[in-house]
C-alpha cells in the first residue's frame, strides 16, 4: 500500500477527533481517580492492618510513584508500537490491579497491587497529549483540546476523595475499589473499542507490512523481533530514562519547571490527605462532610480550563500578528497562565492558613482551596506548553517526561509527612510554610518571561535543534 493511501489522524472527521479527545481524557481522569479514591479509607486501613498512620498512607503514595515512573516506559513504547496498543494494555492492567487491591487483606499485597496499578495507569494519565498532537495541527483547536485534557487528571485527583468519603461512610475501604470499577468499566472498555491508532509512523508501517498474525508467531520472526529489541534497548534506555534525568539536572529551565510542578502536585496530593483531618478537628465534620470539603478543589479544576482557553485565544492572536510581521512568536507568551497562577497560589494558601479556625465559617477555607487549585493548575499547564515550545518535537517529550517524574515523585513523598507537619505546627503555620514555599517559587515564570531568550541560548538541548 502506498504511503499516500494511509489516512492520517489529522484527516479524521471532526466528530471522531472530539470523541477521541473525550475518550483519552476519560482515561487520564480514571488514572488519577484510582489514585485518590482510596484516601478516605486510610483510617480503616490503619485499623484493619494494625499499622502506623504513616504506613497507612504508603499505598496511596506508591500509586503516585507508579504514575510517575510508568510514563518513562510507556511514552517511548507508544512511539514505536502505537498509542492504541499501549492504551489497551495499560487500562486493562489498571482495572485488573484495582480489582486486586479490593481483594488485598495484607499490607504486602496492598502495596504491590497499588504500585502496579499506578504503573499501568500512567499511560492513561500522560499519553493523551501525544494523541491530541497526532490529531490536531498546532493552533487554536489543539490548544482547546489540550487544555480540556490537562484538567482531567486534576479533577480525578480531587473528585476521588469526595466519592471515597461517601463510600467509606457506609462500607469498608475495599468498596472504594468496587465503586471505582462500577464507574470506570462502562466508560473504559467501550473507549478502548472505539479509539483508533493515531501515530502516523505506526500506521504507515502497518500498511506496508502484509505479514499475517499467524506468520508473526513463527519462530524465525519471533527470534528476529527479539534480536531487534535487544539492539534497540540501549537507545530506548537513553531516550526514555537517561535523557529526561539528564535534562532534569543539567537544563536550568527544565529543573526550575520541575521544581515548581513537583511542589504543586505534592501540594494537591498533600491536601487530599490533610483536608479531612483539618475539617474534622476544626469544624467537627463527619466522613461525608469531609468529602464535601473537596468541592473547592473541584471548582478550581473546572475554572482552570476556562481561564486557560481565554489565555490561549490571546496567545494565538498575538502569534498571528507576530507572524504577519515576518517574525517568530516567542515561547514566553505561553507563560501568562503560569504568572497568573503563581500569584493566586500563595494568596490561596495564606487565606486557608488563617481562616481555617472555629470562629470563621468553614466556607472561607473552602473558597481558599479554589484559588489554590486554580493557581496550581494554570502553572502546570502553562509551563508544560512552554517546555514543548522551547524544546520542540525532538526534546519536548523528554522535558515533559522529566516533569512527570518530578510531579508524581513529589506527590508520593509529600503525603508521607504532611500529617506530622500539621500536627506539629498547627493548621495556620503548616499551611503558611507551604505559602512561603510558593512565594519563593513565584518569581520563576516571571524570570522566564523576562530573561527567557538569554536562558534558552544557554540550553544545550534547545540549541541542538
Amino acid at each position: 500500500m502506498e504511503e499516500s493511501k494511509v489516512q492520517s489522524a489529522r484527516e479524521w472527521p471532526m466528530w471522531r477527533k472530539v470523541a477521541t479527545v473525550f475518550v483519552v481524557a476519560s482515561f487520564s481522569f480514571f488514572a488519577t481517580f484510582a489514585a485518590s479514591i482510596i484516601a478516605p479509607g486510610r483510617p480503616q486501613i490503619e485499623s484493619e492492618l494494625r499499622v502506623s498512620r504513616t504506613v497507612s498512607i504508603i499505598p496511596f503514595s506508591l500509586f503516585n510513584l507508579g504514575l510517575g515512573w510508568g510514563t518513562v516506559v510507556s511514552s517511548p513504547v507508544s512511539e514505536s508500537y502505537g498509542r492504541r496498543r499501549v492504551y489497551t494494555v495499560a487500562m486493562l492492567g489498571l482495572l485488573v490491579f484495582v480489582m486486586a487491591t479490593g481483594f488485598s487483606h495484607g499490607l504486602a499485597s496492598l502495596l504491590v497491587t497499588r504500585l502496579l496499578g499506578g504503573f499501568f495507569g500512567s499511560p492513561g494519565a500522560t499519553l493523551a497529549s501525544a494523541t491530541i498532537s497526532d490529531m490536531f495541527e498546532p493552533g487554536r483547536a489543539r490548544g482547546m483540546a489540550l487544555f480540556c485534557y490537562y484538567s482531567m487528571p486534576w479533577l480525578g485527583s480531587v473528585l476521588g476523595p469526595l466519592i471515597g468519603a461517601v463510600v467509606v461512610a457506609y462500607y469498608d475501604w475495599e468498596w472504594t475499589q468496587w465503586v471505582y470499577l462500577f464507574i470506570a468499566v462502562p466508560v473504559v472498555l467501550p473507549g478502548l473499542l472505539f479509539i483508533r491508532e493515531s501515530k502516523q509512523s505506526v500506521l504507515e508501517a502497518k500498511a506496508a507490512d502484509d505479514t499475517s498474525f499467524k506468520d508473526r508467531l513463527k519462530p524465525q520472526l519471533l527470534a528476529r523481533g527479539c534480536v531487534s529489541f535487544v539492539k534497540e534497548l540501549p537507545e530506548f534506555m537513553s531516550t526514555s530514562l537517561l535523557r529526561p534525568l539528564e535534562m532534569l539536572f543539567t537544563e536550568l529551565i527544565v529543573g526550575l519547571v520541575c521544581a515548581f510542578a513537583g511542589f504543586n502536585f505534592g501540594l494537591i496530593y498533600a491536601l487530599v490527605i490533610v483536608l479531612p483531618d483539618v475539617f474534622k478537628s476544626t469544624y467537627g465534620f463527619d466522613t461525608i462532610d469531609q468529602g464535601l470539603a473537596f468541592l473547592g478543589l473541584i471548582v478550581g479544576c473546572i475554572l482552570g480550563p476556562a481561564c486557560l482557553l481565554v489565555d490561549n485565544e490571546i496567545v494565538v492572536r498575538q502569534a498571528a500578528r507576530v507572524e504577519e510581521a515576518g517574525e517568530t512568536p516567542s515561547p514566553e507568551t505561553r507563560l501568562h497562565g503560569a504568572m497568573f497562577g503563581s500569584i493566586l497560589l500563595p494568596i490561596g494558601l495564606f487565606w486557608f492558613a488563617w481562616t481555617a479556625r472555629p470562629s470563621i465559617s468553614y466556607l472561607s477555607p473552602i473558597f481558599a482551596t479554589v484559588l489554590i487549585t486554580l493557581g496550581a493548575l494554570t502553572i502546570y499547564v502553562s509551563s508544560s506548553a512552554y517546555l514543548i515550545d522551547v524544546y520542540g518535537p525532538k526534546y519536548g517529550a523528554s522535558a515533559n517526561g522529566a516533569t512527570s517524574i518530578a510531579r508524581y515523585t513529589m506527590a508520593a513523598i509529600v503525603p508521607l509527612f504532611i500529617l506530622q507537619m500539621y500536627d506539629g505546627l498547627g493548621t495556620g503555620w503548616a499551611t503558611s510554610l507551604l505559602g512561603f514555599c510558593a512565594l519563593a517559587l513565584m518569581p520563576i515564570p516571571f524570570c522566564f518571561y523576562w530573561w527567557g531568550p538569554a536562558l534558552r541560548s544557554r540550553c544545550k538541548f534547545q540549541t541542538e535543534q
